[in-house]
């Protein structure tokens, strides 16, 4: 119910509607009784997730660059890095995949010599997810689906493609007529053992890029 102005001489009833409907009632209701705290109206655990159910991750560590033009913003550089799929077996972290950028390419790569996976900050990370907590949400753009998928009108909006790259996303149209969002700062795959995958899509850091459409 969408909460209104006191009802004048009835002590303790206030206006009340539907959401999304005109019809407005009044009711006897104690307002000090609704928290207006976010913590206490969601579920704040982000994945809700088992650390011990993760299958493996998958870590993808690239960079957009943007400019801003008249006809809002062009991506100036797109830079991936590197990209690594592990898995844990009994403790155990495997390397299932790495690819690495060579010679103007990402192509597939290998461990040298010596090498091997940092055990301690992968268990750090595996932990770390079971951990992550909302603090806070905002509202998507008109014309990204609930996949985040965009339509193909969204990237004529101009407001809603600028909201965005503020936050350190950006609509890129691919080669098969999509629209897929990339990140500022990489994303990172979860894969659980009963087939559920996460994406973490990394932007900017909240409270930094508002001011500034030219991100890094």
């Amino acid at each position: 119910l969408i909460l209104g102005k006191p009802v004048k001489g009835l002590d303790g009833q206030h206006y009340v509607r539907r959401s999304g409907k005109s019809r407005v009632y009044q009711v006897e209701i104690d307002p000090s009784q609704l928290s207006t705290k976010f913590e206490d109206w969601i579920e704040t655990d982000l994945l809700d997730l088992n650390t011990w159910d993760i299958a493996n991750l998958t870590l993808k560590d690239y960079s957009v660059e943007t400019q801003p033009t008249p006809q809002g913003l062009t991506i100036t550089n797109y830079d991936q890095r590197l990209e690594v799929k592990v898995s844990e077996d009994a403790g155990k972290w495997n390397l299932d995949l790495l690819k690495e950028f060579i010679e103007g390419d990402l192509r597939p790569s290998d461990l040298e010599e010596g090498e091997q996976l940092n055990k301690e900050r992968l268990d750090t990370l595996k932990n770390a997810l079971g951990d992550l907590k909302i603090v806070d949400v905002e509202r998507k753009p008109a014309g990204l689906g609930a996949d985040l998928k965009a339509d193909k009108g969204f990237l004529n909006d101009q407001e809603g493609m600028i909201s965005l790259a503020r936050r350190g996303f950006y609509p890129v149209p691919q080669d098969d007529g999509s629209t897929e969002l990339w990140s500022s700062n990489g994303e990172l795959l979860i894969s659980t053992k009963d087939g559920v995958r996460y994406v973490l899509r990394f932007g900017q850091i909240a409270g930094m890029g508002e001011t500034s459409t030219n991100t890094e």
